[in-house]
């Protein structure tokens, strides 16, 4: 089952943290789409994700939400 975190529901510093990775993530997503070479952005990109369970201390799949909006994945 898909856990569903709210990140209203962080404190501040997490809910800055955790926006940063997800926006960090999709601005690597849409340059890799473009890029000669999207390999290149493979390991960047599960290292954000990697960072984001680490934040949300979560091991499963997980969904992040701002109320109706999902911001990951």
């Amino acid at each position: 089952m898909k856990k569903v975190f709210d990140i209203n529901s962080f404190h501040e510093r997490l809910k800055v943290e955790v926006k940063l990775q997800i926006s960090l993530r999709k601005n690597a997503m849409n340059i890799q789409e473009q890029s000669q070479h999207p390999e290149r952005f493979i390991e960047y990109i599960k290292e954000r994700e990697a960072k984001l369970r680490k934040l949300i201390d979560t091991t499963s799949e997980f969904t992040i939400v701002d109320g109706e909006e999902h911001l990951y994945p």
